[in-house]
């Protein structure tokens, strides 16, 4: 999971500073359950979050050294845990509850 904001910062910082502009640059990339980040941060909504689907419980984590373009473009990337919370707060504040409970009454 690479936070949209991140790549973004990399792409303008990458463009903008000189030194690096032929070098490629990783961001961090994982897959992780966000069940326990959104349970703590959100324990009333908690129950609502249905399980992890069943081809995905085993699947291998893979991350990305990204220490080098950390270092480089003097950024730090957003932790999987915040941009899970982020993303959390905007669909609440969006009404995706609403828009939700729409699509199961069609369906």
């Amino acid at each position: 999971m690479v936070d949209l904001r991140d790549l973004c910062e990399v792409h303008i910082r990458s463009s903008a500073t000189r030194q690096v502009a032929t070098v490629s640059f990783s961001a961090r990339l994982m897959y992780r359950s966000s069940h326990p980040t959104f349970g703590e941060a959100f324990p009333e909504r908690a129950a609502s979050l249905t399980g992890v689907p069943s081809d995905l419980v085993n699947a291998p984590l893979f991350t990305i050294d990204n220490s080098l373009t950390e270092e480089k473009l003097r950024m730090k990337f957003t932790s999987v845990e915040e941009t899970v919370i982020d993303i959390a707060k905007w669909l609440i504040a969006s009404g995706v509850e609403e828009v939700w409970a729409a699509v199961g009454k069609r369906y």
